[in-house]
């Protein structure tokens, strides 16, 4: 196999795997009773600490800003797709526990 041959298959893996890798921009309305359990989650890294996700949303969540409305606004990145779920599938419950009126 010539070296050409190997460059164009890598990149050939890298432009399909890019496209089942979503990036989502998500809105939601801080839930008030669970507001300082959000953040301490974050704080300490144990929000969805053992799920598939745990890192990615650490790292969105991380990023997060909070309006004046308490809506919570982010971009995750989900894998869902590629493993035949719908977009967001695994980190939806999760959120729900924190926030309401996800969009």
């Amino acid at each position: 196999m010539s070296s050409d041959l190997g460059v164009i298959d890598l990149l050939e893996v890298e432009f399909i795997m890019s496209i089942r890798l979503m990036r989502y921009y998500v809105k939601g309305k801080l839930n008030p009773k669970n507001r300082s359990k959000l953040a301490e989650g974050i704080k300490s890294g144990s929000l969805a600490k053992g799920k598939i996700f745990y890192e990615g949303m650490q790292a969105s969540l991380r990023g997060a800003t909070i309006d004046e409305t308490d809506n919570v606004h982010f971009v995750e990145v989900c894998y869902c797709l590629e493993g035949g779920l719908y977009p967001m599938a695994m980190e939806i419950p999760t959120l729900n526990d924190f926030l309401i009126q996800l969009r």
